[in-house]
């Protein structure tokens, strides 16, 4: 019964994650307000009647604890204590009380949102609790991003400008989907190309497709030509940060493979995948705008780059304030405290969410974040260690070279502002915690240590698997063929 509630969870949320990224990424207000709505419910859902305690529920705390941060920005406060809180910005405030958010009407939306966020990681752990809800929410991911690039190829070909009938600013010939800027698709493709990449090695080693050539061999073509399309859609983007982040992702995913099945091959795996798709793309000659535009990146456009000069002032705010920063989601209302001369027009975030993040909720934010990052690798790298069947290396590996994407991608763009690549990332998260954990559960009792000790009777090594192979047995070849 519970495995059915929480595949019927997986569905909705599925729906819900492809959904969202339809509408220009869910930018606008109105959009913004579906995901706001439904989620809650689907958290609600989660936890009705629901016996144990929920796996997300550590991960999807600290994001809370974000907004929380939010929240307290928003309160009034005495003078004395703001000055030495943030003695740049309210030095020169009179002597009443004010918040700490230079914009506190913003920073209460942004907090709520992160609320939002929050829940959804936690819904997607619950989702993600039995195989058929993992499956589900990673194949809506990579359903997600064929679409994109499908009909973001379409308007590329066409030299369309028009998203579902509506003009859009356009940079150039870029393929951005349904996205209004090339650079967050790119993040959203980020996100599933390790998806595909996982899927590939899944085909190739799953024990279940080992006496059945014909059916690997369609299998194969199959996750090829997913991985190809969103390599070729990724690359037409024109987003140099997306690029370099898929390259960073799939090369970590390689070496991740590599240590996990203890075959070396997998550990040249990424970088061949990468340089397969790269001379794919210049062989059709279709990339104008991609991996041209990585090639011909000039000194000047690295060192004489206003990005830099917005890095520099976004450190320049975390300054003003660095333990609970300026006010979550207030960077465009703060910047006009450091704004340089050098920046002509109005910047409305760092093109940079780590940055941004930090200036805006400062240390504590900061921490916050790093903890959950931190936390999520951690309990991967367990998952890794103990190895049930080869579905959960696969689905583990993915879920890092996310990360590892993300967190690159993240460095240079500001594409979690978008509520479609928080949303799908915060899934992601919450699959992660999802996954089952063989280790650490050895001294539990009660049902949940009846099956944690079945994970460890489970569980095999590196070594183990090699051994397998040899003797062509193994003691997870019944789940694999399920």
């Amino acid at each position: 019964m519970t495995d059915t509630r929480d595949l019927r969870l997986a569905l909705v949320l599925s729906v819900l994650l492809v959904f969202v990224a339809l509408p220009f990424g869910s930018v606008t207000p109105g959009w913004r307000l579906v995901p706001s709505v439904i989620v809650p419910i689907l958290f609600v859902a989660a936890l009705w009647r629901r016996t144990e305690p929920l796996d997300g529920r550590v991960p999807a705390t600290l994001v809370a604890a974000v907004a929380g941060v939010g929240f307290l920005q928003t309160i009034q406060l005495p003078s004395s204590l703001l000055q030495w809180l943030s003695p740049r910005v309210h030095s020169t405030l009179p002597e009443q009380p004010h918040p700490l958010s230079v914009a506190p009407s913003v920073t209460w939306t942004t907090s709520i949102w992160w609320l939002i966020v929050a829940a959804t990681l936690a819904v997607a752990a619950a989702a993600g609790r039995s195989r058929g809800g993992r499956r589900v929410l990673a194949s809506a991911l990579v359903v997600s991003g064929m679409f994109q690039a499908i009909y973001g190829g379409q308007r590329f070909l066409g030299d369309s400008g028009r998203v579902w009938g509506v003009d859009v600013p356009t940079q150039g010939r870029r393929l951005s989907g349904t996205f209004v800027n090339p650079d967050h698709l790119a993040f959203h493709l980020v996100l599933v190309v390790p998806f595909a990449f996982a899927l590939l090695w899944w085909v190739l080693e799953w024990r279940g497709l080992r006496d059945r050539p014909e059916n690997r061999l369609l299998a194969a073509f199959g996750a090829t030509f997913v991985l190809a399309s969103l390599l070729i859609a990724l690359a037409l983007s024109g987003s140099r940060g997306g690029l370099v982040a898929m390259a960073v992702a799939v090369c970590c995913q390689g070496f991740l493979l590599s240590r996990a099945t203890g075959r070396r091959v997998w550990g040249l795996s990424g970088a061949v995948v990468l340089l397969g798709g790269l001379g794919l793309l210049t062989w059709l000659s279709l990339d104008e705008q991609g991996l041209q535009r990585l090639l011909e990146t000039s000194r000047v456009d690295l060192v004489e780059n206003h990005r830099l000069v917005v890095y520099e002032a976004t450190v320049d705010l975390w300054r003003h304030a660095p333990l609970f920063g300026i006010g979550l989601g207030a960077f465009r209302e703060a910047l006009a405290l450091v704004r340089p001369p050098e920046l002509d027009r109005e910047w409305w975030h760092a093109h940079s969410d780590v940055l941004e993040l930090l200036a805006s909720t400062g240390v504590v934010g900061g921490l916050l974040v790093g903890a959950l990052v931190g936390l999520t690798v951690v309990r991967l790298r367990r998952v890794l260690q103990f190895p049930r069947r080869s579905e959960d290396v696969a689905m583990a590996t993915a879920l890092l070279g996310c990360l590892v994407g993300a967190g690159a991608h993240s460095a240079v763009d500001f594409s979690l502002t978008i509520p479609a690549n928080a949303l799908a990332l915060s899934a992601l998260a919450g699959l992660a915690w999802s996954l089952p954990r063989v280790s650490g559960d050895q001294n539990a009792s009660g049902p949940r240590a009846s099956a944690a000790q079945s994970d460890l009777e489970e569980a095999r090594g590196p070594r183990d698997i090699d051994r397998e192979r040899e003797l062509g047995t193994s003691s997870g070849d019944v789940e694999d063929a399920e």
